[in-house]
């Protein structure tokens, strides 16, 4: 490969197709696992959502639900909101169709009485299953990981999240 360290990454439309990195040290080979790990993601949110008959964001949306449902606390729709980056309006379309076919309920709000909470509702069940296992699966590699190395992926995912949010420059004057 030229005596390059790194594969190269190669974008098609849509996707990014990223070949296996020679030098595992390299920043550039720790952005190829991360984009090989959301192709995968985003692959898996395509077929689950395909399964369920939902749209993606409707999918995300069910799937924030069943996990918080784990804590005493119910989903208030506000922190939903804010979580999952969506509009209120945006959001309530989403839970009205989640609501119809049973998937989520809107229940009293344990602590806030203004509120609603979200909770998954009784046809979320075997969905439920599914999501456990998925979100098993990063909880069994996280607790393979010391906490230093917890500590790292934290700070490379969030600067990956930071360098995402940047702007993009003025396009040249010949576009």
């Amino acid at each position: 490969m030229n005596g390059d360290s790194t594969a190269p990454v190669v974008r098609q439309r849509g996707h990014v197709s990223v070949s296996e990195p020679t030098d595992e040290a390299s920043g550039a080979a720790a952005l190829q696992a991360f984009l090989a790990f959301r192709n995968a993601d985003m692959d898996l949110w395509r077929r689950a959502s395909t399964h369920l008959g939902l749209s993606i964001q409707a999918t995300r949306v069910l799937a924030r639900i069943i996990r918080s449902s784990e804590m005493a606390v119910p989903l208030r729709q506000v922190d939903l909101k804010h979580s999952m980056q969506m509009s209120a309006a945006g959001l309530s379309q989403v839970i009205d169709v989640l609501e119809e076919r049973r998937l989520v309920r809107r229940v009293p709000h344990t602590t806030d009485r203004r509120a609603y909470g979200l909770e998954p509702g009784e046809a979320a069940e075997p969905i439920a299953r599914v999501f456990d296992e998925y979100f098993a699966a990063f909880d069994r590699l996280a607790a393979g990981l010391t906490p230093e190395q917890r500590a790292a992926v934290t700070t490379v995912m969030r600067g990956m999240e930071a360098a995402s949010a940047m702007p993009f420059a003025e396009p040249p004057s010949s576009l």
